[in-house]
């Protein structure tokens, strides 16, 4: 997949956003003309949303891809999902209050309509009623309501501001117990760090990694592992994030694995992007493998090429190969629905698969205790740890962005492992 085929999701986005722009901001002017407010405050937004689809098109994956000036690109991006987004909620509200409406007229003329065919049935009588009329609607409440309803409709716009410029890199520290059967004693309590998702291109500068960087380093972990899309299009977004993995250290190595963006490039500049995550002191690993000895004792760090959304680079045979099966293995492959496909109770000696990919879906609530993310309904594996038998599968939610540059309740991740024999349930 390239970013020419990547555009044509930037453009369903855009025509969504099209449209929502155009209901939105209807409503909006018939509200300014109804109460004769200044046409300034509906002709303002006509403009900006000119201008917001404008911005649009000229920071589109396509012309990113070719454009070296990846910053301007960057915040146009920025400019048009903080404008549509939260017009969703705004839509959704507008389009129920219509939805009444409708019912409401569809039933008024219902009404009236048996009102007509019954009176024809009758005969003719003359009464006098004094007939009490019903109550004229309170016009000020109607007013104060649908002012206060405009008013509130600022919110989506305040949470995600909150979400693009605040909570986006809000790093949050996840630490679990990674239970691997058989576990060696000289392995027992190794400690590793995952982080994925890095995508340099979505850093204005460096300073989120340099705040990455210091909180692997207060972690002090054993190993470092990184899954994959180091960058978004380009091989010369690693420059943002490179000075920040060279400082990456850890005893055992750091060992990496390449994402589906890795390869939105052309050969050549994917052979770049390569050699300069090597350059950074990473050992990447290509459908390859690397033996790390503790004690005596051996740990298997395993990594495939991206194989998913289109994307078959993955050579699990290679990946394996002259693995001792007796040591535990930990493998990495940046898409999850790999471990279903290709591991999952077919290669029984993958003890552990690390994955990102999904970013958790970047945006969602937290309710009850549990996650709600779009990428649920997308992925059957999408953010956390997952158990089948005596396999185990992690998603890391990522700690860059991708697409929308915002993160709502689902907080950029980095994960400390800390390797353990499973619980004796017997």
């Amino acid at each position: 997949m390239h970013p020419e085929r990547f555009s044509f999701f930037w453009i369903i986005f855009v025509t969504l956003g099209i449209l929502l722009d155009s209901y939105v901001l209807y409503n909006w002017q018939k509200f300014i003309k109804r109460y004769n407010y200044s046409k300034f405050w509906y002709l303002s937004m006509w403009l900006i949303a000119a201008l917001v689809l404008a911005g649009s098109f000229y920071s589109s994956p396509l012309l990113l891809s070719l454009n070296t000036n990846v910053s301007n690109s960057r915040f146009f991006q920025i400019v048009a999902f903080l404008w549509y987004l939260p017009k969703i909620l705004i839509a959704i509200v507008l389009l129920i209050k219509d939805i009444i409406r409708g019912i409401s007229y569809i039933y008024s003329r219902i009404r009236i309509l048996f009102q007509k065919i019954l009176s024809k049935s009758k005969p003719e009588i003359i009464e006098v009623n004094i007939i009490e009329q019903p109550t004229p609607p309170n016009r000020q409440r109607r007013e104060f309501i649908q002012k206060v309803a405009w008013t509130a409709a600022g919110t989506p716009f305040i949470i995600a501001t909150n979400g693009m410029f605040r909570t986006a890199f809000d790093f949050e520290t996840y630490h679990h117990n990674l239970p691997i059967k058989g576990l060696p004693s000289q392995l027992e309590g190794l400690r590793i760090v995952q982080i994925s998702d890095i995508h340099s291109g979505s850093f204005a500068s460096s300073k989120p990694m340099q705040e990455v960087r210091r909180i692997i380093e207060n972690l002090q972990p054993d190993i470092i592992l990184i899954t994959g899309d180091f960058v978004n299009f380009q091989p010369e977004e690693l420059n943002i994030t490179f000075p920040e993995l060279k400082k990456l250290t850890a005893p055992l190595g750091v060992y990496a694995s390449i994402g589906n963006h890795d390869h939105y490039m052309s050969i050549n500049s994917h052979e770049l992007l390569k050699k300069g995550i090597r350059d950074s002191g990473i050992n990447l690993l290509v459908n390859s493998n690397s033996i790390i000895s503790v004690d005596g004792s051996k740990l298997n760090i395993a990594a495939i090429d991206n194989t998913g959304l289109g994307q078959k680079f993955g050579r699990i045979d290679e990946a394996l190969q002259g693995l001792n099966k007796a040591y535990p293995t930990i493998l990495m492959a940046h898409d999850p629905t790999f471990w279903d496909n290709e591991i999952r109770c077919k290669i029984p000696s993958v003890d552990v698969m690390l994955s990102g990919h999904t970013h958790g879906g970047q945006v969602g609530v937290h309710i009850l205790g549990e996650d709600l993310s779009f990428a649920r309904m997308v992925y059957k594996q999408w953010a956390g740890m997952y158990y089948d038998n005596n396999q185990v599968l992690y998603v890391n939610r990522g700690m860059g962005m991708v697409g929308p540059p915002i993160r709502i309740a689902i907080e950029p991740e980095i994960t400390l492992f800390t390797l353990t024999q499973p619980e004796n349930k017997g």
